[in-house]
This record gives C-alpha cells, sequence and structure tokens, in this order.
C-alpha cells in the first residue's frame, strides 16, 4: 500500500517535467503543491498564473517564475511586489523590469536602486533626487554606462574617480565632462574605444601626430 500510494505521489512529479502540454489538466494537482509548482514554473513559467493565492505569495515561486519571464509580475502577489528584497531578487536583475509599475517606496528604496543600475543605469535619470546625491549609487551606475554621468548630482560630475569610471565605461562621458576637467588622460582613454573621442582633444594633443593617425584609423 505505502509503495502504491509513493508511486501515485511520485507520478505526476515526472509528468510535470517530461510533459508541459500536460499542466491544464494537472492544475488540480500543483496548483496548491509548493514542490511541484516549483517543478512546473522550472519548465514552463507561464503556470506560474494558475496557481493559487498562496503560492504566488510564496517567495521562492514567484522567483523562479519572474526571474524566467518578467511579465508575469503582474500575477505576483501585491505584498511580494512591494518587498524590496522580493524586487532586487527577482524583478531589478532582469531586462525590461523598468517597465513595471514599482511602487514610490520601492524607488525610494537605496539597495533596490543599486540593484536595478546594474541592469539599467538610465534608471538614474528618472530617480529621486536623494538617490541622486548617492554617492555609491551614482558610482555603479556610470562603472556600467558612463553616458548616465549627466545624470548624477552636479557635485559628482567633478569628481575624479566618477569621471574616470564613466569614461572607462563608455567615452561619450567626455561630453559631461567640463572643459577644464577633461585632461588628455580621460581623452587618451576615450580614444582607446573611438577615434570619435578625439573631437574632445586639447589642441595640445592633437599635436601628437601618432596619436591622431591612430584615432582616425579607427
Amino acid at each position: 500500500h505505502d509503495a502504491r500510494a509513493l508511486t501515485t505521489r511520485a507520478r505526476p512529479s515526472r509528468q510535470v517535467q517530461a510533459d508541459g502540454a500536460a499542466y491544464p489538466h494537472l492544475a488540480d494537482v500543483f496548483v496548491d503543491n509548493r514542490e511541484l509548482a516549483l517543478i512546473a514554473v522550472e519548465n514552463r513559467p507561464g503556470v506560474f498564473e494558475q496557481l493559487s493565492r498562496t503560492l504566488r505569495r510564496d517567495f521562492d515561486v514567484a522567483t523562479d517564475a519572474v526571474k524566467r519571464d518578467i511579465e508575469l509580475w503582474k500575477f505576483v502577489s501585491e505584498p511580494l511586489q512591494n518587498d524590496p528584497w522580493f524586487v532586487r531578487t527577482a524583478v531589478v536583475s532582469k531586462k525590461g523590469w523598468n517597465r513595471l509599475l514599482l511602487s514610490p517606496e520601492l524607488h525610494r528604496n537605496r539597495e533596490v536602486m543599486l540593484a536595478a543600475v546594474e541592469t539599467d543605469p538610465f534608471v538614474l535619470q528618472d530617480m529621486e533626487e536623494s538617490n541622486k546625491k548617492d554617492y555609491e549609487l551614482c558610482l555603479k551606475a556610470v562603472t556600467h554606462d558612463g553616458r548616465v554621468l549627466s545624470y548624477v548630482h552636479k557635485d559628482y560630475r567633478r569628481d575624479a574617480a566618477v569621471v574616470l569610471a564613466a569614461v572607462r565605461s563608455h567615452w561619450e562621458a567626455l561630453e559631461d565632462v567640463e572643459k577644464h576637467e577633461r585632461t588628455d588622460q580621460l581623452v587618451r582613454i576615450g580614444l582607446r574605444q573611438s577615434g570619435l573621442a578625439l573631437r574632445y582633444a586639447s589642441p595640445q594633443l592633437l599635436e601628437n601626430r601618432d596619436l591622431v593617425q591612430s584615432a582616425v584609423a579607427k
């Protein structure tokens, strides 16, 4: 009797793994079964929509689903949608997350935004002013894409570490470096990426024939 029971309990798990098309017929089996739901979501994330409210509140189940398909965010329970740790773990690590309607509280959450700029540095443009004044957040953003230098707090646009990280990340950051801060060293870094950075070179740097020829060749 015990052996038959174990076989019966195991069969849906194998079927979920082997046959995605069988999900609709298994809904009554895994809709409230956490173990089977995790297997189902791993193989076919869209089944998350069919799960019970309890499972759509489950951190691990929801995380697996949203990491595989960001569009499933709309089926996640509201408490999780407002949970900073869940948003950091499952949401802002995915491309396209910025199309979601995150709450103002999450946009003010430093840890969430620190994770967000790694995926999409340009979110800095629409961040709260308090976040734009956060040195670590600004440094991380420009490190991932220097073109967001224009969105960091004005005081940091003159910060040597921030400016250097920005130009190393993308030569176009030179556009937003104040002219008197635009050193030959920074321009040389930009020139390693694109000959177009030559437009920011000083008259003295332009006298370097080898450097100019190398830039033009790019």
